[in-house]
């Protein structure tokens, strides 16, 4: 029962034929000048590479690059890139508040069967992405945890294959809550996320993953701390 339960659900949750896969989110938690991170993560997402830099003591730069790509061409696969800009204010002990601005643009195919009709769609094309990601997060130096509700602007130029072809453009905008944890010690941690990708319009045809999960390694460190102290 459970088997047929969760077949029933799983299409509620995917898109039926996704163009915009949306990405890991990797919070860079910066404390301080000199600051670097990076991170490995697979998921819903398909494997994505980050990395950030803190070149202040108040501002950042991240970059994200996320991918899936298969041997058969009939199934989905993406490409994706963007550049951020990073803002963050350590507060208390522990405290970071964060907010990520940025923009990115990726290809991608997407094929599924539309849920309740059995129509099978396929749909190929290119994306631009623009995206305001704040964040407010505990970090120590075993665990970090916190929540981002993050929100993508989305411009699909695609063409869906339904017995036909048409080039289309359509546009959404996404509200992407997520939660993350990661645990480690100090520069290494292995981290989960869970959350949702939300449509605020119309759904259109070349829909969205609905779930976000994902899991990963990351690393963090300060340039300043390893290169110029002295002995």
């Amino acid at each position: 029962m459970f088997k047929r339960s969760f077949v029933f659900v799983l299409p509620l949750c995917l898109g039926c034929a996704p163009i915009y896969i949306a990405p890991s989110v990797h919070p860079p938690l910066f404390e301080k000048q000199g600051d670097a991170t990076a991170a490995f993560q697979v998921g819903s997402f398909g494997v994505d590479g980050n990395a950030a830099y803190a070149f202040s003591d108040s501002l950042g730069v991240a970059a994200n690059v996320s991918a899936v790509s298969r041997k058969n061409k009939d199934r989905n696969r993406h490409l994706y890139g963007d550049l951020g800009l990073v803002y963050y204010f350590p507060f208390l002990s522990y405290g970071r508040l964060e907010a990520v601005v940025g923009a990115g643009g990726g290809q991608s195919r997407g094929q599924g069967v539309e849920l309740f009709t059995d129509r099978h769609l396929s749909a190929e094309g290119s994306y631009l992405r623009i995206y305001a990601q704040p964040e407010i997060a505990f970090a120590s130096a075993i665990v970090d945890v916190g929540f981002i509700p993050r929100f993508s602007w989305v411009r699909y130029f695609y063409e869906l294959e339904d017995n036909r072809q048409s080039n289309r453009t359509s546009q959404d905008l996404f509200f992407e809550p997520t939660a993350f944890l990661r645990l480690g010690y100090r520069f290494v941690k292995v981290g989960l996320q869970f959350g949702l990708v939300l449509p605020t319009g119309k759904v259109h045809d070349p829909q969205t993953q609905f779930v976000h999960l994902g899991m990963g390694i990351s690393g963090h460190s300060n340039i300043f701390d390893i290169f110029l102290n002295e002995p």
